[in-house]
């Protein structure tokens, strides 16, 4: 059995494929063989063009506040921790170069996102994601991915609300 799909030949069999870095927003696993490559790399690429637009150095400097020694030696994923850290900065409307949140932020987080009323969170979030997509001028795909992020930080969120812990894993302060 052979399948054609834009131009490229199949023999009907599923081609194996795992790729061991996992994307913050990931692809669909119903996907198989070329089809799922192509979307990962695209996806991966997505996520690049994201960090490349900060500073190498604060980058490293979050990951090392966020994960010590495991961004360097686990495959953890990089762009989630400074799509955070800028979502919150954007939402404090503080400058995003050092990727660093202030005490005077994270107390201005609190009144933002104290709210019981979780749409409105979600909102909050949605709405600092998309104004940080249009500042970054990330194209859809980029924009989609921040705004998974974003709404992917409402439990993070609500339990340091509720336990009344600090922002430090969620925002954190880079010394």
């Amino acid at each position: 059995m052979r399948t054609v799909h834009n131009g490229i030949t199949q023999i009907g069999r599923p081609i194996p494929c795992d790729i061991d870095y996992q994307l913050s927003c990931p692809v669909d696993e119903g996907l198989r063989g070329v089809w799922y490559l192509r979307t990962w790399l695209e996806q991966l690429v997505t996520e690049d063009a994201f960090l490349r637009r900060f500073d190498p150095a604060a980058v490293r400097r979050l990951l090392a506040a966020v994960c010590p020694e495991e961004h360097r030696e686990l495959l953890v994923n990089l762009y989630e921790p400074v799509a955070a850290a800028a979502l919150g900065l954007t939402l404090t409307e503080g400058p995003l170069d050092g990727l660093s949140q202030t005490q005077a932020g994270w107390a201005h987080l609190t009144d933002l996102l104290e709210t019981p009323d979780l749409e409105k969170r979600r909102q909050t979030l949605e709405q600092a994601g998309e104004r940080l997509a249009r500042r970054l001028e990330l194209g859809p795909q980029g924009t989609a991915c921040l705004l998974e992020c974003a709404r992917g930080l409402l439990p993070r969120i609500g339990a340091v609300l509720e336990t009344g812990n600090s922002w430090q894993g969620v925002f954190p302060i880079l010394d």
